[in-house]
Parts: C-alpha cells; structure tokens; sequence
C-alpha cells in the first residue's frame, strides 16, 4: 500500500471517529437538558435517557476504536471484542426501543399477556446474542489455530446478522402497528401528525439500516474478503458501512429525539397540595416516554391526550 493510501484511509478513520466523537457530545448534552427538564419524582433515569447513555456508550468506543486502531489491531481478540462489542450493544439499544413501542401498542390494547411476551422475546434474543459472543471471544483467546480464528469470526457475524434481522423485523412489525394506531386517533388532534411522521420516520430508517446490517454480515459470514466488516481489512467498503448503519441512522432518530420532555411542575403540586399520588404517577410515566412526548411550547399537548383518552 502506497503511502498516500494509506494516509488517505487514515484521514478517512480519523473522520469517522471525529463524527462518532460528535455523536456522544449530543447524546452527552441531552442526557444533561432532560435531567435539568424532568422533575426529581420521575426516577433516576428516563427511558430517553437510557436510550441516550447507551448511544453514548457506543459512539465513544467506536470513537476510541477508530482513532486508536493501530495499538487494537495487534490483538486479535481484543480487536474483535472492540469491532464487534459496540455493534451488539447498539443492536440493543434499537431493540430496547422497539421494546418500548410495543410497550405502548400493547398497553393501548389492553393486552398484557403480549407486553410480557415481548418483553421474554426482548431478553431471550439479548441473552443468546451476548452469550454467544462471550464464548465466541474466550474461544478465540485460547484458540491458535488460523483457520479456527477465521471460523469464530464468521461465527460472530452470523450472530450480529441474525440480532439484525431480529431488529428489522420488530421495527417494521410494531413501527407499521403504531403508525396504522396512530392514524385511526381523531384528525382534529395537533399532534396526531407530528407522531406519525415520528414513527414513520424511526420505523423507515431503522429497518433500512438493520437490514443493510443484516445483508453486509451475512455475506461476511461466507468468509469473502471484499464482505468482511472489520475496520482494519476492506477500507472503502467499512467507511461506508458504518456510516450507512449506525452514524446515519443515530444522527436521524437522535433528530427526532431532539425535543426534550414537557415542564410539567404542577402534577408534583397537585400530588403535595391534594395528596393524590396517582397524579405523580402519571405525570412521571409521560415524563419517561420518548417518542410520545413534545416540547413545552405546544400547548396543546393536553388537549390532545385527554381527546386520546375518550
């Protein structure tokens, strides 16, 4: 490899950190202005929060791994933990999201059993997915043999590209259910069009994504070179896969997440001055909904939820 080559790839990680590196400061600063937003009785952290601090957990070791790739790809192990352990938990965090629609879709319908049906699904595929990889990992700490290592790194693809797959398809499932629930609510609603291009929007986005993730590692799987995901191997093609399936996808769907959760001071009051308790409960479970919640400067937030209601 030339040395403007390889100067030019450098250049090219050195972007792709710096825009990771952009998408923690966010996730930081949100995390911040939701905490500054939400009064203390909501809990330690929002469900947007925790969506936001496992983005952050993701951004910043893609960050670290793209600008200090030259000291991690000496290890072997330690450079597939690094590749492949960020992937896993982004999967997760798209995942815990779509488990909070079907959250939502189900509790709307009254239908409690399914909420506890996908919630099991949610933590089973987690659970499969991370041990499966933990072994993959121990695996190849111990093992010595090429071509083991070559089949263990097919093997942690084929785990990323079934987690994928698993995700598409919950976003495309509870995305389209939730879109079609949302368009069956009153059209005089001021909201009911800003949540629906939400949905729509995170629902396109996301399966796009996944299912490109999907594809990419699967064709990885076969053992190609001009397939393989690894940030030291085909250079061009890696740019471009993690900005198609994690930079794109976090800058839109943190876009949409950029409004922060309503002032809603007088529900603390109400449950101080009247002793209701309910009213704290139910101000703090809107205050944890991301997705579902607006600006305070839309006064008609209120309205629109009580016309939900009836």
């Amino acid at each position: 490899m030339s040395t403007t080559t390889a100067a030019s790839i450098s250049d090219a990680y050195d972007v792709l950190a710096s825009l990771y590196g952009l998408i923690a400061l966010t996730c930081v600063v949100q995390v911040y202005r939701i905490a500054r937003r939400t009064p203390k009785h909501v809990g330690f952290f929002t469900t947007q929060q925790v969506f936001h601090l496992a983005n952050l957990f993701t951004s910043t070791a893609r960050a670290c791994a793209f600008f200090g790739r030259s000291a991690i790809e000496k290890t072997h192990t330690i450079n597939a933990i690094v590749n492949d352990g960020p992937g896993l938990v982004f999967l997760s965090t798209y995942a815990g999201l779509v488990l909070f629609w079907s959250d939502i879709y189900h509790a709307a319908r009254g239908e409690a059993a399914r909420t506890r049906r996908a919630r099991t699904t949610f933590y089973a595929v987690n659970v499969v997915a991370y041990a499966t990889e933990l072994g993959i990992w121990s695996l190849m700490a111990f093992g010595k043999e090429k071509w083991r290592g070559d089949a263990l790194e097919r093997a942690s693809s084929g785990t990323l590209a079934f987690a994928s797959a698993s995700v598409a398809l919950a976003f495309a499932f509870y995305g389209s259910k939730l879109y079609v629930m949302l368009r069956e609510f009153p059209e005089g609603l001021t909201t009911r069009a800003k949540k629906i291009r939400e949905i729509g929007s995170v629902t396109a986005v996301c399966v796009t994504a996944f299912a490109v993730r999907c594809v990419v590692l699967f064709l990885a799987t076969g053992g190609e070179a001009k397939y393989a995901v690894d940030v030291y191997a085909s250079k061009t093609m890696n740019v471009a896969y993690y900005v198609a399936v994690e930079i794109l996808p976090s800058a839109l769907v943190l876009y949409v997440l950029r409004k922060l959760p309503p002032k809603r001071a007088r529900a603390a009051s109400f449950a101080d001055e009247d002793g209701d308790a309910s009213a704290r409960a139910e101000e703090a479970d809107t205050l944890r909904h991301p997705l579902v919640v607006d600006s305070d400067d839309d006064e008609s937030d209120d309205e629109d939820a009580d016309a939900m209601g009836s």
